[in-house]
Order: C-alpha cells, then sequence, then structure tokens
C-alpha cells in the first residue's frame, strides 16, 4: 500500500477528512443521514477520500485508496470503476481503459442482461478477446526486452554504461516521487531516503499501536459515559456501527456529550442515588439519667 509522506499526513488529519463533501468519496454506504451541510453522518460510513476541498484529485491519496479497495471485497468492489476511472485520467499505474470500462459496464448491468450477451457471444467476440490477449502479452513482452542500445549487432547484452545507471537512478527515484514516497522534484541519496522510509514505517507501527489502544479505551469510556447518561435504556447494539468504525475524533465528541447529559442526571457524581432521595441517618440525643441531676 502507498505511504504518505509527514507533510500529507498533516494535511490530510481525520478532521480535515470528515470536513470533506461527499463528492470526495468513492463510496459511501447507506443507513446514514445528511447533516446540516450535505454531508452524510456517520462520517464512517464514507470510504477512499482522494479529492481535496477545492474538488481537485489528489494523486497521494488516490493511489491510496486504489490500493486499499484492491484489498477490500466489501467496500473496494464498488469504489474500484470510479477509483481506477481517476487513474486512467490522471496516468497513475499501469490500467488498461478498456478493462475499466468492461468492469463498470458490468457492475451496472442487470444479471439478465449478462445472461443474454453469454448466450449471444459467439466466434466473433472469441476471436477479440483472444486478439486483446495477444496485445497484452505484446505488451509484457516489450516491457521485458532490452532496448536496442543495450545490444550489440550479435545480439549480446552490452555492459551497462555510466549514464546508463544514472537513467535508471533518475527512474527510480521518478517513482519513488509517483507513489508518494518522495517529495517532487527528489534528487537526493537513494539509500538514506529508504533508510528514512524504514523509520517512518517503524515509527509508523508503534503509533498505530498506541493509536489502537487508545481508541479501545476511549470505546470502554463512552460505553460508562452512556450507562450513565441513559440508564437501563441504553443499548451497545444501538451505537455498534459507532463504536466499531466511528472515528477518534467522533468517539471523543459522543463521549463528550454523554459526559455532560450524565452530569445532568448525576450531578453529585457518586454520591448520587438512583430514585428517591434518602435522609442521612441523625445519631440518637444523648439521653442522661434523671438521678444524674441530684444534689
Amino acid at each position: 500500500m502507498p505511504v504518505l509522506t509527514l507533510e500529507q499526513r498533516k494535511e490530510w488529519t481525520a478532521a480535515y477528512v470528515n470536513s470533506l463533501p461527499d463528492s470526495a468519496f468513492a463510496y459511501i454506504e447507506e443507513g446514514g443521514t445528511k447533516d446540516d451541510t450535505g454531508r452524510t453522518t456517520p462520517r464512517s460510513l464514507r470510504h477512499y477520500p482522494h479529492h481535496d476541498k477545492g474538488g481537485k484529485v489528489d494523486l497521494p491519496h488516490l493511489r491510496n485508496a486504489l490500493a486499499r479497495a484492491e484489498q477490500n471485497p466489501s467496500t473496494g468492489k464498488k469504489a474500484l470503476p470510479h477509483l481506477e476511472k481517476h487513474a486512467k485520467a490522471e496516468g497513475v499505474g499501469d490500467r488498461d481503459m478498456s478493462d475499466v470500462d468492461e468492469r463498470a459496464r458490468k457492475a451496472k448491468k442487470p444479471p439478465d442482461d449478462e445472461d443474454e450477451d453469454d448466450q449471444a457471444m459467439g466466434e466473433g467476440d472469441e476471436q477479440d478477446e483472444q486478439d486483446e490477449d495477444d496485445k497484452k502479452k505484446a505488451k509484457k513482452e516489450k516491457r521485458s526486452m532490452p532496448e536496442p542500445s543495450d545490444t550489440n549487432s550479435s545480439g549480446q547484452t552490452q555492459p551497462l554504461t555510466a549514464s546508463d545507471g544514472e537513467r535508471a537512478l533518475a527512474g527510480l527515484r521518478s517513482a519513488l516521487v509517483s507513489a508518494g514516497l518522495a517529495p517532487e522534484g527528489f534528487a537526493g541519496d537513494l539509500a538514506m531516503r529508504f533508510g528514512e522510509l524504514g523509520r517512518e514505517i517503524s515509527d509508523l507501527r508503534m503509533w498505530a499501536d498506541i493509536g489502537r489502544q487508545a481508541r479501545d479505551q476511549l470505546v470502554e469510556d463512552c460505553k460508562k459515559a452512556g450507562v450513565r447518561a441513559f440508564g437501563k435504556t441504553w443499548s451497545e447494539a444501538a451505537y455498534g456501527a459507532t463504536l466499531t468504525r466511528g472515528s477518534f475524533s467522533e468517539l471523543q465528541a459522543l463521549y463528550t456529550h454523554w459526559s455532560e447529559l450524565g452530569g445532568v442526571r448525576f450531578p453529585a457524581g457518586r454520591a448520587t442515588q438512583d430514585g428517591t432521595d434518602t435522609q442521612p441517618v441523625q445519631p440518637e440525643p444523648l439521653r442522661v439519667p434523671a438521678r444524674a441531676f441530684r444534689a
């Protein structure tokens, strides 16, 4: 999966992603509602952001969305046709537009139409498929063949020159920039950059573990705050989707709201009792026998 630079991660925080319009996402699950700004709530129903606030396609996040969608059979299958059209238009990856259009057509076509097409397919269609396969094989073979300048008249491969090495390094730097692993115009030391990437990945894994632990604790705090705010009427099943898939900022807002409601219901904290307040037990008055007052 493409790794975003530190600068890009700072720009696309959870708050920034939550502020994006629905049109910035490749797929939105059903079951949500629109807020007063026209955005779907809960925000966790929106997947694969790849447009910025201005509506422009953000290439690093497009690559990231493509990688994540290809690994997710549920939401990714529905998001890929949209993402791949952007990828073709922006020249991202090695995608054949005919494949993209075919997947999009099949995703929209009813099953009955597909059966009719299968029955109507004849030798002409089979020949077209064979021609398409031959073209793809020819492209792969062409990419695997060495450049003409690398071979002599007898067909033997010549040793790479210094200029060939420089071109290879330049191509590798360009690939890092295209993948979002290096800043635009990167011309630094590759070994140093790979070392930096290794450290960034190590840091990301550590912070991911810390984030998961913090989120799990926040979910438990939300459950306690919900019970305190609503009592026996609160149901974990009713908020299961938010507790399971909600972002950290959404859970924090939920915890704050429920804690405020709980504070109103139980203003004295733990000293507050359910039901009718009982009067504190008063100590019995000291009883002095009458004989104590005799002279």
